[in-house]
C-alpha cells in the first residue's frame, strides 16, 4: 500500500478566514503553494446559514434536498479553487476554517467534471494542519508494509426507536471483515467504547450534536445495569493508597432525548473522552448521527466527536455528517471495507471508491443519501 501511495499525488487545500473574504492556499506534493481568494462573507454567510439550517432543521426531504444540489451544482464552485488547480490532486486533504466546519465539499462537482469531488478522488478532513501531522505521526500504515488490522469492536445500539436489528446489521456486516470481532451485549457499551483496544473500533447509534457546546455533544448508548453503572476506576492517592470511584456519564441525556422504555440511555460526550481515554485503533468509524458535525465558537478548535478520537490518537475518523440510512450505510460500508482491506487501497480511495460503487447502484441517489459519511485525519 505504501509503494501505491507514494504515487498519488495528495493536495492540500487550507481556508484562511478573512475580514472580508475566505481565502485557500492550496500546497502540492513539492511544497509549493497558491493563494486564492473566494466567496465574501457577506455572501457566503446567508448561504451557509441556509444549507446548515435544511440539514439539521425541520424542512422536508424536498427542500432539504434541493438545498444540497444547489450546493453541489452551483454555490459551492464558489468556496473552491479553480478546477484546473484541484484535478491534478489524487488525493485532497481540506483544512477547513471557522464556519465552513460542517460544509460537505466533497459532494460540489468541479467544472467540467460530471462526478462530485468525493467520487472522482479521495478526500479527508480536518480542522487544522496541526491536528493533521498529530494524525499522520500516529498512522501504522506508515511504519513500512504494516499488516491489516485483524481485529474490531463493534457497538449497536438505538435507544430511541428500537431499530436494534438494523443497526446491528451495520455493524455485523462492517465487523465481519475482520478476523477477530466482538459485537457489544446492549449491557456496557459506554464501559466498551472507553476501554476498547481494538484495530478497527466500530460505533453505531444516534448522535446529538450542542450547537452551544459542541464539547456536550455525544452518543446516545445504552446501558442495561442502570445509569452510571458498571465501570470503576482506580485512582493512587499521595500516600499510596489505592481509591476506587465510579465513573459516571459527564452529563445526563439531554431533556429532549425521549428513550424507548426498554433502555436505560447514557451519554458519551466529547468532554468525556478528553479525560484517561485512550485510542490505539488505526480507524474508528462512528456511524451516529452529526458525529462530525461541529461549528467553532471564535477562534476555538471544533468540538466534535470525530476530531476528539484523532486527539486521542486514532489517525483515521470515519464519521456522519448527519443521519444516514441504515441500509446505505451498511453498502458503502462492505464496500470501502473490500477496497480498504481487501484491495489494499488507502482510505481516502477507498472511501471515493466506495461512494462511486454506491451512486451506480442508484444514480437517484441525492447528495443527501451518500454524501453524509466523510473522513477525518489521515488519508493513507
Amino acid at each position: 500500500m505504501l509503494m501505491q501511495a507514494a504515487q498519488l499525488n495528495v493536495g492540500l487545500l487550507y481556508y484562511v478566514a478573512g475580514d472580508e473574504n475566505i481565502f485557500a492556499i492550496v500546497l502540492d506534493r513539492n511544497g509549493a503553494a497558491r493563494r486564492f481568494t473566494l466567496l465574501g462573507w457577506a455572501e457566503a454567510f446567508p448561504r451557509i446559514d441556509e444549507l446548515i439550517d435544511a440539514i439539521d432543521g425541520s424542512y422536508s426531504p424536498r427542500h432539504r434536498n434541493a438545498q444540497l444540489e444547489r450546493f453541489a451544482s452551483e454555490w459551492g464552485k464558489s468556496l473552491l479553487p479553480p478546477s484546473d488547480v484541484l484535478q491534478q490532486f489524487d488525493v485532497l486533504v481540506i483544512v477547513q476554517d471557522h464556519s465552513l466546519h460542517r460544509l460537505p465539499f466533497h459532494v460540489v462537482h468541479l467544472e467540467g467534471e460530471e462526478d462530485p469531488l468525493g467520487v472522482t478522488r479521495g478526500v479527508t478532513y480536518c480542522s487544522s494542519g496541526t491536528l493533521f501531522c498529530h494524525a499522520v505521526s500516529r498512522n501504522v500504515a506508515r511504519n513500512g508494509e504494516a499488516a491489516r488490522p485483524a481485529k474490531c469492536i463493534a457497538v449497536a445500539e438505538d435507544v430511541l426507536h428500537d431499530r436494534a436489528a438494523a443497526y446491528r446489521m451495520v455493524a455485523q456486516n462492517f465487523a465481519e471483515f475482520f478476523a477477530e470481532f466482538k459485537l457489544s451485549d446492549y449491557s456496557l457499551s459506554r464501559t466498551t467504547i472507553k476501554q476498547a483496544s481494538p484495530g478497527v473500533l466500530c460505533i453505531v447509534c444516534h448522535g446529538q450534536y450542542d450547537e452551544i457546546d459542541p464539547s456536550n455533544g455525544g452518543l446516545l448508548l445504552n446501558n442495561k445495569l442502570g445509569w452510571g453503572s458498571g465501570l470503576e476506576r482506580p485512582i493512587v492517592l499521595g500516600n499510596g493508597a489505592v481509591c476506587n470511584f465510579r465513573d459516571l456519564p459527564f452529563r445526563f441525556p439531554p431533556l429532549n432525548v425521549d428513550a424507548h422504555p426498554k433502555y436505560t440511555p447514557e451519554f458519551l460526550t466529547v468532554d468525556e473522552l478528553k479525560v484517561d481515554v485512550e485510542c490505539q485503533a488505526e480507524l474508528v468509524a462512528l456511524l451516529g448521527c452529526a458525529t462530525a458535525a461541529a461549528s467553532p465558537a471564535s477562534l476555538d478548535e471544533p468540538g466534535s466527536f470525530a476530531e476528539q478520537w484523532l486527539r486521542l490518537g486514532a489517525p483515521t475518523v470515519l464519521a456522519n455528517l448527519w443521519e444516514c440510512d441504515a441500509v446505505v450505510a451498511s453498502k458503502w460500508c462492505r464496500s470501502f471495507l473490500n477496497h480498504w482491506l481487501v484491495g489494499r487501497m488507502p482510505k481516502a480511495l477507498a472511501w471515493a471508491a466506495a461512494n462511486r460503487e454506491i451512486r451506480n447502484m442508484n444514480p437517484s441517489l441525492s447528495p443527501f443519501d451518500w454524501g453524509t459519511l466523510t473522513l477525518w485525519g489521515d488519508w493513507l
